[in-house]
């Protein structure tokens, strides 16, 4: 199982705009989450961010070794 991680400064600017910052349940930080603990630094996606329409752009490569 993977997943991919942003930035803890990009994550903190997200969470404070809507509809994040109306949830009730608290987020897990990348220092506190399992799988980032065990190599998730690899899996951070640089993002960035328009200003302009306030969205957020980013590129993750996946390789793949086909058998």
């Amino acid at each position: 199982m993977s997943k991919l991680y942003f930035r803890e400064t990009v994550s903190n600017q997200i969470f404070t705009q809507s509809p994040y910052n109306i949830r009730e349940q608290s987020r897990i930080r990348n220092d506190q989450d399992g799988i980032f603990r065990n190599g998730g630094d690899q899996l951070i996606t640089e993002l960035t961010h328009d200003s302009a329409t306030g969205a957020y752009a980013g590129i993750f490569n996946v390789g793949l070794e086909l058998r």
